[in-house]
């Protein structure tokens, strides 16, 4: 596949939309992964529960994505709103308790997205440009995580 290829109509709003995703989904992930030394705990146990959490939402995945009812664009929808609802939320609780366990359940959903995306990315492109397609999604990611710890250093400074 040549660059021609990925200038395709029927590929170009693919790429677009898959970059975006990609953007937002590092964004939010490693932000999370970022904030952890703030949470109440060392932060060897604070990574250690989000790789626990994790778990489930990445053994969920297959079973989601293969559901009739659900499949990827569901899940992805329901993830980022379910993700990005639940950390909305854990700003406005006040118990320590309530806001750690939604902050998780926020990470978990968000576990999800990346998850489902990852091989959702490589399916949308044809065999012959698909690593090209991915190359330039992992670009999108890659912006994403650099620019999360921004975000979380506004965080520091200016506590909502």
């Amino acid at each position: 596949g040549s660059l021609r290829d990925l200038c395709d109509r029927r590929l170009r709003l693919r790429i677009c939309v898959m970059c975006v995703n990609w953007f937002s989904i590092s964004f939010a992930f490693y932000g999370l992964s970022l904030f952890s030394p703030d949470l109440p705990f060392s932060i060897y146990t604070a990574n250690m529960l989000s790789a626990l959490v994790a778990i489930p939402f990445y053994v969920s995945a297959p079973i989601l994505v293969n559901a009739g009812w659900c499949g990827r664009k569901g899940t992805m929808v329901i993830s980022y709103f379910a993700g990005g609802g639940l950390l909305m939320l854990s700003t406005q609780c006040k118990a320590q308790w309530l806001s750690l366990t939604v902050f998780y359940a926020a990470y978990g959903a968000l576990s999800l997205a990346f998850a489902v995306l990852y091989f959702w990315a490589a399916e949308l492109f044809p065999t012959d440009i698909r690593a090209r397609c991915m190359s330039i999604q992992s670009v999108c990611a890659r912006a994403g995580a650099m620019a999360s710890p921004f975000v979380v250093d506004l965080g520091r400074t200016n506590p909502a």
